[in-house]
């Protein structure tokens, strides 16, 4: 079976705006990934694969996620810090159906924090998805998504006044990929359409001029240059339409990016392109843009038991009351290693740069993460994390540091 590309899946599931450690677009919410609570779920031929329940047809595959923890700075805050003891409830489950080549799912992700010092910022995120992946013959495939989110912006990922509680918001998206081209052909194209309808539903004062609804549409031409490797060219057209006609931020993108992926080989694999982005502001005093963009992401893997995954991009999201719009760059590292048999740790770094086009401010960010894990059980992990963060604004209201320690227990079947 003919499978989509790397680049082409994760754009379908992500919506195309970010990839993995990329900070969010303040416009655009980046949905929370329903497989990432499925890390070890792989299709398999088995009647009764290891983790399933058998619902008729359908294989339903039930997650939770427990974790414990403490926050030494729950607002993302300058002065005035709230430190609190943190709980989080996560449940998962995604339903499958195959038919041949064909796929098809029905998912729920939720998580529940819960701040003994803070009650205002206690936060529920529900998401429900649908996916049909549909293989029509060797050259022929497609994928539809479609669903709704309803979560929260974290407090530091937006300007607007500080209001009691987070700002609560509706997303609903759908997407339809469509690929042509045989597993053996020197070409391949792909055709790409996603909708996202974002809409807050509290602190109406200051989030109703967020409430949007963008159209994004992208094709790509694929050209095998080796057995497990691909050049392409891709084109993206964006569509932002604002509800509120004041402050009017209605724009369009437009870019065309060349890349490269490549597939498992003894080391490496990965997707890396860049190109230009041009930014056109529909009212005339907001300042456009035009220049370089990209987006990557590489995992390399020295050792079987050791992996390393470097993501980056540099784009431009949506202001959220500071500036026209943000300039962001971002380069993530993290290195996953198997102690032994039962044991693992993970070293993370992020860092971003964000420059406020049209005000005075530029913050630099910085991420640390480290952790051990333990697998008790087959269907049972442990671990412990700390992450460490350090915001440095030249508005020193801006500039924060937070440390974040928990204790996460995933459990399955």
């Amino acid at each position: 079976m003919y499978k989509l590309t790397p680049l082409a899946l994760a754009l379908s599931l992500l919506s195309g705006y970010a990839v993995a450690q990329s900070a969010p677009n303040a416009a655009i919410p980046q949905q929370h990934d329903i497989y990432k609570a499925f890390d070890t779920y792989k299709p398999n031929e088995q009647a009764d694969p290891d983790g399933a329940i058998r619902v008729g047809g359908f294989y339903l595959y039930p997650r939770v996620g427990v974790s414990v923890g403490h926050d030494d700075n729950v607002t993302a805050v300058n002065s005035n810090k709230v430190s609190s003891a943190v709980w989080n409830l996560s449940p998962a489950a995604l339903l499958e159906h195959t038919n041949g080549g064909d796929r098809y799912t029905l998912s729920y992700s939720g998580s529940f924090t819960q701040y003994t010092n803070s009650s205002n910022d206690n936060t529920d995120l529900h998401e429900f998805q649908g996916q049909a992946a549909v293989q029509y013959d060797d050259r022929l495939n497609t994928l539809f998504r479609a669903g709704v989110l309803l979560s929260a912006d974290p407090r530091e990922t937006t300007d607007r006044a500080t209001a009691s509680k987070p700002d609560e918001f509706r997303n609903s998206y759908a997407g339809y990929l469509v690929g042509y081209g045989a597993p053996e052909a020197q070409g391949r194209l792909e055709a790409e359409i996603n909708y996202n309808d974002k809409r807050y539903t509290n602190n109406r004062a200051t989030t109703a001029d967020g409430d949007f609804a963008a159209l994004d549409t992208a094709g790509r031409f694929y050209y095998r240059v080796a057995p497990n490797s691909k050049v392409f060219v891709e084109g993206r057209y964006t569509d932002y339409d604002y509800k509120l006609a004041s402050p009017n931020q209605d724009s369009t993108e437009q870019r065309l990016l060349l890349g490269y992926t490549w597939e498992a080989t003894a080391a490496t694999q990965g997707t890396v392109k860049a190109g230009n982005l041009k930014k056109d502001f529909a009212q005339a005093s907001r300042r456009d843009f035009s220049g370089l963009t990209w987006e990557g992401a590489v995992r390399w893997s020295p050792l079987e038991y050791s992996v390393v995954d470097l993501n980056t991009r540099r784009s431009t999201d949506d202001s959220s009351g500071t500036g026209d719009y943000i300039k962001r760059s971002s380069y993530g590292l993290q290195w996953n290693h198997k102690l032994t048999d039962l044991f693992s740790s993970v070293l993370g770094y992020t860092y971003t740069d964000s420059n406020y086009v049209g005000a005075t401010r530029q913050d630099k960010k910085k991420s640390y993460k480290a952790g051990v894990a333990y697998d008790a059980r087959r269907w049972m992990k442990v671990s412990l994390e700390w992450t460490t963060t350090d915001n440095n604004s030249t508005v020193q209201a801006s500039s924060y540091k937070r440390n974040v320690i928990m204790l996460n227990t995933l459990i399955g079947l």
